[in-house]
């Protein structure tokens, strides 16, 4: 992933949660989506990202136009890109969240 500089995901499927997107997001890469579903929630036009419509080849190629001849478009949607959770930080927290609601179940269980 990190020898690529754009991630294009053409799907036609209406994804709830991409995981290319955030593998993408992961090595600070903009991504290039169509603009429906999950790919067009994780992907804001114009801050980590770019959107085309869904099946429209020409807008797909007018989309990757602008990404290769806009100066500076790529640095500016690299920093767009909001730090992604890792799966050990993911762990920790839903760990935490389990504990909390373990203790608060055996604490009214106790206050019974």
């Amino acid at each position: 992933m990190r020898a690529i500089a754009w991630v294009v995901v053409p799907s036609l499927w209406w994804e709830n949660s991409p995981l290319v997107i955030q593998e993408a997001f992961m090595h600070r890469r903009p991504v290039i989506s169509s603009d429906v579903g999950g790919m067009a929630e994780k992907v804001t036009a114009g801050v980590n990202g770019l959107h085309f419509r869904l099946g429209d080849p020409a807008d797909l190629a007018a989309t990757l136009a602008r990404a290769a001849g806009t100066p500076g478009l790529w640095e500016r949607l690299r920093e767009g890109i909001s730090p992604v959770y890792s799966i050990e930080d993911s762990v920790k927290a839903h760990g935490s969240i389990y504990r909390s609601l373990i203790d608060k179940a055996r604490a009214e269980e106790g206050g019974s």
